[in-house]
């Protein structure tokens, strides 16, 4: 029983203690990447040059930002969860009419989501609600963060998924 109070309070006497039930506490608490790379430092029987390499080579190739771009997008207030029911939204219609025309309005730079020449209001089925009124691109230009940024002037949250 000490032995795992210890563990849970003193993390880097948990490493000196059992390096086996780290792995095991790594792999379940964990992001799978830092899991993977513990692995690869600790486990490989490559000279440490050449994990080194391999971890910065992977990071550079893994590192890159992806961004997700939807073409359905609404602004709302998102309501908790709870032991009875799901979470579930509210939208704003005028909410999300304003943040699609400051959308559309948009040019901050090259990138597929910096501007949106295609968003116009439309409706369609989103958290459960048929007819939800939404902003919509065609050609998947609108970013969640920054729609969300857009209702967040408005006091709300976004809500963006994909029409399928």
């Amino acid at each position: 029983m000490l032995y795992s109070k210890a563990a849970s309070i003193l993390p880097s006497l948990f490493i000196l203690l059992n390096q086996d039930l780290l792995t095991i506490y790594l792999f379940r608490l964990l992001p799978p990447s830092v899991y993977y790379i513990y692995l690869l430092w600790f486990s490989c029987p490559l000279p440490e040059d050449m994990k080194l390499s391999i971890l910065i080579s992977s990071s550079l190739f893994f590192g890159g930002v992806l961004a997700d771009q939807h073409n359905f997008c609404a602004c709302g207030t998102r309501h908790g969860r709870n032991a009875v029911q799901d979470a579930y939204w509210d939208f704003d219609t005028a909410a999300s009419t304003f943040a699609c025309t400051r959308y559309r309005n948009r040019n901050t730079g090259t990138k597929q989501w910096d501007n949106c020449p295609d968003c116009k209001m439309d409706t369609y089925a989103m958290d459960g609600w048929s007819g939800t009124p939404s902003c919509f691109s065609f050609g998947f230009h609108m970013g969640g963060d920054e729609f969300d940024y857009y209702c967040g002037l408005k006091g709300l949250q976004g809500y963006c998924k994909n029409a399928e």
